[in-house]
């Protein structure tokens, strides 16, 4: 039996806000995220958790988590210490359900949904995708 489906109701929480816009800017806010979704679960959950599997669940999890953190040093410390901890989650994820694939689909709408907290708190991810992030001047 497949575990994935204990992330539905995660993924389902993570997708309700900022979805709108038009079919071409859905589109290519669902590529673009799930260009990133693949590309870092690929890397670290695919690739370097399992290259430190040996070293037991919990230490492979806290290093891919770190290196997935310091993957993100060109943001705050407040974000580096997010993407570690979401990471680690994922890390657990990855090994309780066994793929990564399902972790793309939630890495992608949770970075939509960090894109429109963090740059434009009151646009779409679609929007965001499509025209960047407002300044603080447009949000307020």
């Amino acid at each position: 039996m497949a575990r994935w489906p204990v992330l539905l109701p995660v993924t389902a929480l993570a997708a309700l806000p900022g979805i709108e816009g038009g079919t071409a800017a859905l589109a290519g806010g669902v590529v673009l995220m799930l260009a990133i979704g693949v590309s870092e679960e690929l890397s670290s959950r695919a690739l370097v958790l399992e290259v430190a599997r040996p070293l037991g669940p919990v230490r492979a999890g806290a290093l891919t988590a770190a290196l997935f953190g310091v993957g993100h040093l060109d943001n705050t410390l407040w974000q580096v210490l997010e993407a570690g901890a979401f990471g680690f989650f994922l890390c657990g994820a990855r090994l309780y359900i066994g793929s990564v694939w399902p972790l793309v689909l939630l890495h992608a709408l949770a970075d939509c949904r960090r894109i429109v907290i963090s740059f434009a708190p009151h646009a779409s991810c679609t929007e965001v995708a499509r025209t960047g992030p407002r300044t603080a001047e447009e949000t307020s």
